[in-house]
């Protein structure tokens, strides 16, 4: 269970699905964050270089037992570095990463996402919307925080094919990148 969050399909492993018949990712909407908070969080990405085999991220900690392993440096972790997805109705993939914070953290985060391995998006999918950021808030976007005191957020993702995915998290006081690999 733990590692089908994080197998959150980003490693996509259709290599073949990336062929022409594949439609472009849907144009990114608004996150709905403000041009103030977008300052102070957005820092210029900073994504490893692809040189053959995915650096997937390897190091974890249980950042809470009922959300399974949290991966990278935190404080906000993607549970499992592995995300399944599948094939929609209109050729391109989904699937989901649950986000988990670590109580010791309390500010907002903006995550950002881009495959290394070749050309490919990446967009989250909140609700109807979809977006090429994902600001975490303490009650934004479907948070929870269960009695453990972290708090924890679903998103969605849509790609074009399996591969190497990396996400920046910047924070307050804090930038991370983590590396997941999405199969399709």
């Amino acid at each position: 269970m733990r590692r089908l969050l994080i197998v959150l399909a980003i490693a996509v492993l259709g290599g073949a699905c990336w062929g022409a018949e594949t439609p472009p990712l849907p144009t990114p909407r608004a996150s709905g964050m403000s041009s103030a908070e977008a300052a102070l969080l957005r820092r210029p990405l900073e994504f490893p270089k692809y040189e053959g085999g995915c650096p997937v991220t390897k190091d974890s900690r249980e950042v809470t037992p009922a959300a399974g392993q949290g991966f990278g440096e935190g404080p906000i972790y993607p549970v499992g570095n592995q995300v399944a997805v599948g094939r929609r109705d209109d050729g391109l993939y989904g699937g989901k990463i649950l986000w988990i914070g670590d109580k010791r953290y309390e500010g907002p985060a903006l995550i950002r996402g881009k495959r290394i391995d070749r050309e490919g998006g990446l967009h989250f999918v909140l609700g109807s919307a979809t977006t090429d950021e994902f600001l975490l808030t303490a009650g934004g976007w479907a948070h929870a925080t269960p009695v453990d005191g972290t708090s924890h957020w679903p998103s969605g993702v849509v790609v074009r094919g399996g591969g190497c995915y990396a996400f920046q998290i910047d924070g307050t006081d804090f930038t991370t990148v983590v590396v997941l690999r999405v199969r399709a």
